[in-house]
């Protein structure tokens, strides 16, 4: 696991230039507020030399320190719950801030650097060589017990009780800065951060777990621990002694502390915030949202799987969870459809000329001898602003065509499609040669084999690796249907401006209108204005179809008469 870099403004970091006095006093010159942010700042990044190259790697060996704060999410639910208007959050922020304080106290006082803060949880860092791990982990075990006994139990001004517990870990690490001359990253990584985490996964409240790697590292004779089934790491019960070297050489080696200021962090809290903790913990590595936010995102549903059901902590119906996929696995994954779909036992309302439209120029389209006309339609564009049913007028063409047992290719573009290359001729000639479903590239090449009949051709198969495009494509008459046309790419126009003349298809489009600040590429201009190109503007629906629409969509037989105006 890598934590997330945490961005820091060169400002915090540039003017924080260091006085060495010996290898005991660290002096910092600058203004009064640069100091209290840099006291935020870690000391791994504070005490960086700001001449050093960008990007740089720092490798090192420390111990790790993962303490998680349990009791959040029933303070949460009960601050938002009781809390008047507005200062629920508020009362949140002291309570967490007050109780995060004092654990930072404890590390910070055993010479540990407060590296990163996850929400109710933080990473602390001490560095060393690897010879002065042994009594390092001593260090940072007394500190935990420190914490436990100190801060574990307790209660707030609500009768919630906060408990901590704790992961410890060990070994090699990797600092990694990034970035320019106006902002720079940082980031940890490094088995140690792994396992850190995975230790913190199997402690509960009031325990402390050593990683596998630290319990190796660690002084055996010292610390009384207790063996966990199945697992490698270990509980610790207590420590026998005090670590030998004295913190206050061991600080003052690394660069004094900065005074810690402590900084009042605004916190949103309720349902929504506890359900996005709850989604990152249980579904880890992917983006994953809710139903509700999938329903809002409005964009394809071939840009989201379902994802497995799982109890989550605090969250009683979490409802159906949804993973966001990228380009890659969409493309892997391949389920471009339409977003609209045809409802059984509703009729189209209103859209009956422009069905008609479609009707007679496929009818004379599926003629042969009239497809070689240069005055044979092959393309409709249907335009219309947001709310004028272009989805649901493509959701009925393509139930009409399938009924009628005409192949249908159906997919909806969506905002980010226009900034990747070829994404809509991809997605067309993967529907055209059914690879769409191919989970792997081996798969995918089976399945293009079996559909090339001349040996020469095989040989020319690499041609495909970045673009699915052959010549020998099925030759009976299939429907293109495409959703939300003005996103198509501009390489994408350009092929399809010269693929139209040599492929069986028959496309219908839909789109809304292009704007000045958004105009259409010159192939896109081309193949609207082509005489093979039916382009038809909708118009609003007539009154008299909006009472029944109306029903259509609540779901209901009839709507009060006043409700009408």
């Amino acid at each position: 696991m890598e934590y997330i870099p945490t961005r820091h403004a060169v400002s915090f970091v540039r003017p924080l230039t260091r006085l060495r006095v010996g290898k005991q006093k660290s002096i910092f010159a600058g203004t009064y507020k640069i100091c209290k942010l840099a006291a935020n700042v870690p000391d791994l990044v504070v005490y960086e030399g700001v001449d050093r190259p960008i990007p740089d790697v720092e490798h090192f060996h420390g111990v790790l320190l993962f303490a998680d704060i349990s009791g959040f999410t029933s303070l949460t639910e009960i601050y938002t719950l009781n809390s008047k208007k507005g200062s629920g959050a508020d009362h949140l922020t002291r309570t967490l801030n007050g109780y995060i304080s004092e654990i930072v106290d404890h590390i910070l006082r055993a010479g540990g650097d407060i590296v990163n803060y996850a929400g109710d949880a933080m990473l602390a860092l001490w560095r060393e060589r690897r010879k002065e791990l042994s009594e390092i982990l001593t260090l940072a075990v007394k500190c935990s017990l420190n914490i436990q006994d100190k801060c574990d139990n307790k209660e707030t001004e609500v009768g919630v009780k906060l408990r901590v517990k704790i992961g410890i870990s060990a070994g090699k690490l990797s600092k990694i800065v990034m970035g320019d001359e106006e902002s720079r990253y940082y980031a940890l990584i490094g088995r140690a951060v792994d396992e850190v985490r995975k230790a913190e996964g199997l402690a509960s409240a009031n325990t402390i777990i050593l990683s596998p790697n630290a319990w190796e590292l660690c002084d055996r004779e010292n610390l009384v621990v207790e063996k966990i089934e199945n697992e490698r790491a270990v509980r610790v019960r207590y420590i026998k002694r005090d670590p030998h070297f004295s913190v206050e050489d061991y600080i003052k080696s690394f660069g004094t502390h900065l005074e810690y200021q402590e900084v009042g962090v605004s916190k949103m809290i309720g349902r929504k915030v506890n359900l996005a903790a709850r989604l990152m913990m249980h579904y880890p590595g992917v983006v994953s949202c809710d139903e509700e936010t999938h329903y809002h995102a409005k964009m394809p549903s071939s840009y989201f799987i379902e994802l497995p059901k799982r109890s989550m902590k605090g969250v009683a119906n979490p409802g159906t969870i949804y993973q966001y996929l990228s380009k890659k696995h969409q493309k892997i994954l391949g389920k471009p459809r339409i977003t609209v779909e045809k409802e059984e036992d509703y009729p189209l309302l209103g859209r009956e000329k422009e069905m008609k439209i479609f009707q007679k120029a496929l009818k004379r389209f599926s003629s042969v001898k009239a497809r070689r006309s240069a005055d044979c339609c092959q393309v409709i564009m249907f335009e219309g602003t947001v709310g004028y049913g272009k989805s649901r007028l493509l959701a009925e063409i393509i139930h009409t065509s399938q009924a009628e047992g005409m192949r249908v290719l159906p997919f909806e573009l969506g905002k980010m499609d226009i900034t990747e290359p070829y994404y809509t001729i991809q997605t067309m000639m993967a529907l055209l040669l059914q690879v769409n479903h191919c989970k792997s590239y081996v798969e995918r090449e089976r399945v293009l084999l079996t559909k090339i009949t001349k040996h020469e051709l095989i040989e020319d198969l690499c041609l495909l690796n970045d673009l699915l495009f052959v010549k020998n494509v099925a030759t009976d008459i299939g429907l293109l249907v495409i959703d939300q046309v003005q996103y198509i790419d501009t390489p994408s126009w350009e092929l399809i401006l010269q693929m139209r003349a040599s492929l069986p298809l028959f496309m219908v489009m839909a789109l809304r209108p292009f704007t000045v600040e958004k105009p259409p590429c010159q192939a896109a201009i081309m193949v609207m204005r082509s005489q093979r190109t039916l382009y038809v503007k909708l118009t609003g629906l007539d009154p008299s179809i909006i009472r029944p629409l109306a029903c259509q969509i609540l779901g209901v037989i009839s709507i009060p008469r006043e409700l009408e105006t």
